[in-house]
C-alpha cells in the first residue's frame, strides 16, 4: 500500500490538513503525520521507517504571518537529502501564493495550488508512474522543466469526508492556539494587504461564488466531536476571513449551534452587520466579535488599503454591537505605505470613538505578491528584489521615515486607550524599543484569555499563565508563542 506521509514543524491542527488525511485514507492510501517538535532527533529514523512514496509539509496562515516557511523548507531540504529518491511536495498557503520557488528551491518536486483534496489524490495515485501532466492544481518538476498546470476545480464542501483528528490529538498541543474551526474557503473582497485576492488569482477561484460554506451540519459535528474529545475546548474561533456574508448560512449555523452553549470569537466585516445579524450573533453565545478598521483614515483606508468600509459604516454597525453589548476586537494596521504619525493616532483615536474592547495593533507586512507590496515598491518604499523570506512579523522593512515610532505605537496602543495623552504618547515613541513596550501590548490579551479562553481554569493553572507571560516577555524578550499555559510535547 502506497504511504503519504505529512511532516510538520508542530503539532498544530489545521482544520482542511485533517480533511485531507481523511480524505487519502477514504481513497485507500496509507497516511502518516509526524511532528518534528515530538520525534527531534529521531525524525528521519522515523521517517524512514514508514518507507513513504510521497513526503512533504503543509502550511496555513499563521505559518506565513509568522514567516515559518524558511523553517519548513530547511526540513523538506534535509529529509530530501535522506531519502533522495521519494517525491517530496510542499502545500498549503505558501505554495499556492508563491508557485515559482519550485525553480529555486530543488529539492521540491510538487506544489500543491489551491484546493488539493482532487489534485493530492491523483498524484498519490500516479507517483509511481509519473509524469503528472493530468494532475490540475500543481506545479511539478518533470526532470530539469517546470510544468505550471491548469487551476484544481474547487473542491465540492459538501462531499467531504469527516476530518481526521486523531493524529493531532495524539499528542499536546494540537489547539495550542486556540480551537480554530474556519467556516468557509475563500473571500469576496479585494484588499491589497490581503492573501485572499492573490490566492483566487494563481487558483483561479471564482469571486463571485466566495466564500464558500462548509455545511452547517458538518461543522456543527466537528464541533461536537471536539467537545466531547477534547476537555481543553472552551471556547470556538471561527476561521480567518469575513464570515457573515450569507445570512441564510448563519441562521442555519445560529439554530443548531446556540444548544452547544459555546462561546466563539467571529471575524466579519461591520458592512456585513444588520440588526437580524448582530441579534444572531448575541443569541447564539457570540462571546466576540473581530472587526478590522486597519485605519482612521478614510482615504487611505479605501484608496490604499481597498478595504472599501467608510466611516458612517464603520459608527453605525458598531452602535449594533454595543446596543446588544457584544464585545469587539478592533483590528489596525501601522507603518503601511503613504502612512504618517498622525493617521495611526487618528485610528487610535477612531478605536475609541467606537469603544473598542480589545485593539489589536500590528506592523504592516510586505507580503510579496500582494497588491499593496507592489504599491509600496512603486512608491520607493520597498527594493523590488524583496525576498519571500525577508519581512519581520514585529518590524517594519519599508524605508519611511519615524519607522520606529509605527513600531513603539503599535505596542503602546493600549496604553493610549486607557489614557489618551497625545503628547505623553509621542514622548515614548522617541524611546528604543523594549520589554516594557512589549509588555503594555500584551496586557489586554492576558485580560482576555484569563476572563474567557481560561474562564473554567483553575486559579493554579491562572496563576501559571501570567508567569508563563512575564517569564517570555521580562527574561526572555520574546512574545509568548502560546495563549494558553500547556503540558509540554511528550512522545507516547
Amino acid at each position: 500500500m502506497l504511504t503519504v506521509l505529512f511532516v510538520l514543524k508542530k503539532n498544530v491542527f489545521y482544520l482542511d490538513l485533517a480533511i485531507v488525511l481523511a480524505l487519502l485514507k477514504k481513497e485507500g492510501f496509507k497516511v502518516e503525520i509526524l511532528f518534528e517538535e515530538v520525534e527531534n532527533e529521531n525524525l528521519i529514523k522515523k521517517i524512514k521507517s514508514h518507507n513513504p512514496s510521497l513526503i512533504g509539509s503543509y502550511t496555513e496562515v499563521f505559518d506565513l504571518l509568522n514567516n515559518n516557511l524558511a523553517q519548513t523548507l530547511y526540513l523538506l531540504e534535509n529529509i530530501k537529502k535522506e531519502l533522495p529518491g521519494t517525491t517530496v511536495f510542499l502545500a498549503g498557503i505558501h505554495s499556492t501564493i508563491y508557485p515559482d520557488i519550485i525553480n529555486q528551491y530543488r529539492f521540491l518536486d510538487i506544489l500543491f495550488v489551491g484546493d488539493m483534496e482532487t489534485s493530492i489524490v491523483e498524484v498519490a495515485g500516479s507517483v509511481r508512474q509519473k509524469p503528472y501532466s493530468g494532475v490540475q492544481g500543481i506545479v511539478c518538476r518533470n526532470g530539469d522543466e517546470i510544468c505550471h498546470n491548469p487551476p484544481s476545480v474547487p473542491t465540492d464542501l459538501s462531499k467531504l469526508p469527516f476530518p481526521d483528528f486523531a493524529p493531532f490529538l495524539r499528542y499536546p498541543g494540537a489547539f495550542r492556539y486556540g480551537h480554530q474551526i474556519p467556516w468557509a474557503r475563500g473571500c469576496p473582497n479585494h484588499c491589497s494587504f490581503c492573501f485572499n485576492p492573490k490566492i483566487a488569482e494563481i487558483a483561479g477561484t471564482d469571486f463571485a461564488n466566495s466564500p464558500r460554506y462548509f455545511p452547517v451540519k458538518y461543522l456543527i459535528d466537528i464541533i461536537k466531536y471536539l467537545k466531547e474529545n477534547d476537555s481543553s475546548f472552551q471556547i470556538l474561533y471561527v476561521g480567518q476571513i469575513s464570515n457573515l456574508e450569507s445570512k441564510q448560512f448563519f441562521r442555519e449555523f445560529c439554530e443548531l449551534y446556540k444548544g452547544l452553549r459555546i462561546p466563539y470569537v467571529i471575524p466579519a466585516r461591520l458592512d456585513t452587520l444588520d440588526e437580524e445579524v448582530v441579534q444572531l450573533l448575541k443569541e447564539s453565545n457570540c462571546s466576540k466579535i473581530t472587526i478590522a478598521i486597519e485605519s482612521g483614515n478614510e482615504r487611505l483606508r479605501n484608496q490604499v488599503l481597498k478595504k472599501n468600509l467608510d466611516d458612517d459604516v464603520i459608527y453605525k454597525s458598531m452602535k449594533l454591537l454595543k446596543k446588544y453589548n457584544i464585545r469587539v476586537g478592533c483590528n489596525i494596521i501601522m507603518g503601511f505605505p503613504d502612512e504618517t504619525i498622525d493617521d495611526a493616532f487618528a485610528s487610535l483615536e477612531m478605536a475609541r470613538r467606537i469603544k473598542a474592547d480589545i485593539i489589536n495593533t500590528q506592523i504592516f507586512v510586505p507580503i510579496k505578491g500582494l497588491n499593496i507590496t507592489s504599491y509600496a515598491i512603486g512608491k520607493g518604499y520597498l527594493s523590488k528584489d524583496l525576498d519571500i523570506n525577508s519581512f519581520k512579523y514585529k518590524k517594519s522593512i519599508l524605508d519611511i521615515k519615524n519607522k520606529r515610532y509605527f513600531e513603539n505605537l503599535v505596542c503602546l496602543a493600549p496604553l493610549y486607550l486607557a489614557l489618551p495623552l497625545k503628547p505623553l504618547l509621542k514622548f515614548l515613541l522617541l524611546m528604543p524599543s523594549n520589554r516594557f513596550f512589549s509588555w503594555v501590548k500584551i496586557l489586554p490579551r492576558v485580560k482576555a484569555v484569563l476572563n474567557y479562553e481560561m474562564r473554567y481554569s483553575s486559579i493554579l493553572d491562572k496563576f501559571k499563565y501570567i508567569l508563563y507571560v512575564h517569564y517570555y516577555i521580562f527574561v526572555r524578550n520574546k512574545w509568548p508563542e502560546r495563549i494558553v499555559v500547556e503540558k509540554p510535547v511528550k512522545k507516547m
